[in-house]
Formats: C-alpha cells, sequence, structure tokens
C-alpha cells in the first residue's frame, strides 16, 4: 500500500525554563566594553556574544536594545536546529563567540 500523507515529526518548542536560564544568564554576564563608544557583550551556554558598537551614552542609561533578545534567539536556534551543527563546531575553532549586527542577524564574525 502506498503511502499518500508523509508524517511530519513536530518540533517540540524549547521549554520555558530553559529560555529563563538563558536571560538570566545573559543579564548577569552583560557587559559593556569601552568608554565613549563600546560594545555590549554577554556569555550565554559558554557562547560569547558581541554587538554592534554604540555610544557612551547608551551605556549610562543602561539600555542594550534587543541585543539580549537577538542572543538568546540565537542560542535557542543553535541548541534546538541539528542543521546548525557543523557552525556550532566552526564556533568551537574560532573561540565560541558570535557577532550581533543592528539587525539582529548573527554570525561567527
Amino acid at each position: 500500500m502506498i503511502k499518500l500523507f508523509k508524517i511530519f515529526k513536530k518540533n517540540k518548542p524549547l521549554n520555558t525554563k530553559v529560555l529563563r536560564a538563558y536571560k538570566n544568564e545573559a543579564n548577569a554576564r552583560l557587559r559593556f566594553v569601552g568608554s565613549w563608544s563600546g560594545y555590549w557583550t554577554t556569555v550565554i551556554d559558554g557562547i560569547y556574544y558581541r554587538g554592534d558598537v554604540v555610544s557612551g551614552f547608551k551605556y549610562v542609561i543602561d539600555d542594550y536594545g534587543n541585543f539580549v533578545r537577538d542572543a538568546i534567539i540565537d542560542r535557542a536556534r543553535l541548541r534546538k536546529d541539528k542543521a546548525h551543527k557543523d557552525e556550532t563546531l566552526t564556533m568551537a575553532m574560532y573561540g565560541r563567540e558570535r557577532y550581533i549586527d543592528d539587525n539582529g542577524e548573527a554570525s561567527w564574525w
């Protein structure tokens, strides 16, 4: 008998406890590097994230914008999607560091 419908495996969303833990870790390790201008850095689950250069005024008013949110989204995507396994392996060779631009796109430099 021919199967007419392909059964797709459901992708389970990440547990909210994992996302909450990522958020707490990202906020705890959030740092500003620079003085008059600089960039935000954070670490989530052993992967270092670096943002675009911003003015020092953003540091004074503690405005990190969407940097933490984009870092959490990228880390969850890397953890969940098996297709990005080779990207994770290349990160291990380049210091496990990722760069997040103003558009929210993450790359490994």
